[in-house]
């Protein structure tokens, strides 16, 4: 395990600035650092919960302040839910849990997104945290167990909104057995369990007075900002839901409810497949601890997949329930006897290490800002990085009195990254489709190309540098037939066109006045 955990540790961080930050990983990036700077905050469900802000401000404050400092936290992450399947031995077995292990170090999903500077990764992390504890709680119940699930719990909240989703899944699980409590009672497993109701009542009045405590206090401390905003404790309460329910109209991300099943079947493979068999197993034996793994991963998947909101990153979600089912069925396979196991099973499961190992390597290090991935979303150029040392090279030198005046076109979303990019610099930030004549008093421009023409002549007129600021593909859902999907799964050549956002970066000549 230990080997396991060390690689997993080198995947997530090596070269992990090289990447042009996403417009997410921009945000992120740039709350942390106004936090950092000791700027007041408010939570914004927008931006989801305060928790990464906090931690990400205290990395900045040990190694300072830059992209890779920004996304170690999800790396960090990232290595430690590798680490808690191990945690996980006592259900899946010991062969389980470090086959469960490395397939998390190796997941492409779970490699890209524990190297992109979002929530997602440390939410994987809590998430896991609760399921091993609600595990744990059902399994052998102590008093502490519902302060350690509450404080769990707060952390998660205040980490983004799909805490609710978690709730709710964990909670509509729970429910559901307790009908078929006495039932479960008299069927002997083969080591003591607990049933749903036995373990609910085993921490006593105490242990849930010491589980509610701690979820209330915990909450508050993190909405309110260490209690110095108390009105952040009812907005993280109340907006954040109801936010996020009215953007359930909106289809954010525009991908149809099938999009979490072409990503599996494109990058996870192999994961879902030993999921399926680990998952028949559970039902077999009519495990009510496992259960709540199998449950978790189908409901996950069917309430992501209804959620009009649909990214790459929330495949995190019903992936890690999935991993944890796939060790067990490396685990049950183990157990057999030498004789029931065919040698192909053993090369397949070679051949689909190599699979996710290469798709892995292929989206993570080789073009993990191509458009052509789906798993990239829709990511800065490769481009933007020349451009932004262009723009901090001619900052270099200025007086204080006399700095480098830059001005960025806001419109279609351009403020990101170069928000974060150009945080020291004097930067305004201007809708120039609005405001045109804004730039006249720059001596740096970025602006969209469909906004070139608007601007003043004589700025029009400095040396002009096109790039693209973002890229991406959205496939046309109804339009690939097999033969083309598959052809994008072997070659990554797409049956639609790519999209980009061209931009133009404009520098004033030398001697030119105003």
């Amino acid at each position: 395990m230990a080997a396991v955990v060390a690689a997993a540790a080198a995947t997530r961080l090596v070269g992990l600035g090289d990447r042009p930050m996403h417009h997410d990983e921009s945000l992120d990036a740039w709350f942390s650092w106004q936090v950092w700077r000791g700027e007041p905050y408010r939570y914004d469900p927008v931006y989801h919960g305060p928790l990464r802000f906090y931690l990400t401000s205290g990395i900045y404050s040990v190694l300072g302040v830059a992209d890779a400092s920004a996304r170690l936290l999800a790396a960090l992450a990232g290595t430690a839910t590798v680490a808690l399947c191990g945690a996980t031995r006592r259900w899946i077995g010991d062969v389980g849990s470090i086959a469960a292990a490395a397939l998390m170090a190796i997941s492409p999903t779970m490699l890209y997104f524990s190297r992109f500077g979002r929530e997602d990764s440390l939410m994987g992390l809590l998430e896991l945290g609760l399921l091993v504890a609600v595990l744990s709680w059902l399994t052998a119940p102590r008093w502490w167990h519902p302060a350690l699930v509450g404080t769990l719990a707060a952390m998660a909240f205040a980490t983004k909104e799909t805490m609710f989703i978690v709730a709710a899944v964990t909670g509509s699980y729970l429910l559901g057995f307790l009908a078929w409590d006495r039932w479960r009672a008299r069927r002997a497993g083969p080591a003591p369990r607990a049933v749903v109701l036995e373990a609910l009542r085993s921490p006593g009045w105490r242990g849930w007075t010491a589980g509610i405590a701690a979820f209330a206090l915990a909450f508050a401390a993190l909405f309110s900002v260490g209690f110095s905003d108390l009105g952040g404790i009812g907005a993280g309460a109340f907006d954040g839901i109801d936010y996020w329910l009215s953007q359930q109209p909106v289809n954010r991300g525009s991908m149809p409810p099938g999009f979490y099943a072409v990503l599996l079947c494109a990058y996870e493979l192999p994961i879902v497949v030993l999921a399926v068999v680990g998952g028949w197993s559970v039902v077999r034996r009519r495990d009510p601890v496992l259960g709540l793994v199998a449950w978790t991963a189908a409901a996950n998947l069917a309430v992501y997949s209804w959620a009009s909101e649909r990214f790459p990153w929330l495949l995190v979600h019903p992936l890690i329930p999935m991993v944890l089912l796939a060790g067990l069925a490396v685990q049950r396979w183990s157990e057999r006897p030498a004789a029931d196991r065919p040698r192909w099973v053993w090369a397949a499961a070679a051949v689909g290490a190599v699979v996710l190992a290469a798709t892995a390597a292929r989206v993570v290090y080789v073009q993990p800002s191509d458009p052509r991935e789906l798993l990239a979303a829709v990511q800065s150029s490769d481009q933007v990085p020349a451009v932004r040392d262009r723009v901090l090279a001619a900052a270099e030198g200025r007086p204080a009195d006399d700095p480098l005046r830059v001005v960025v076109d806001s419109s279609s979303s351009g403020a990101w990254p170069w928000s974060w990019y150009l945080r020291d610099l004097d930067a305004a930030y201007v809708d120039l489709a609005v405001d045109p004549a804004a730039a006249a008093d720059a001596d740096v421009v970025l602006v969209d190309a469909a906004n070139l023409a608007l601007l003043p002549a004589e700025v029009q007129a400095w040396p002009q540098t096109p790039y693209d600021l973002r890229r991406w593909w959205l496939p046309e859902w109804g339009d690939g037939s097999p033969l083309e999907w598959a052809d994008w799964w072997a070659t990554r050549e797409v049956f639609n066109p790519t999209g980009a956002t061209g931009s133009v970066l404009l520098e004033r000549a030398p001697g030119s006045t105003e």
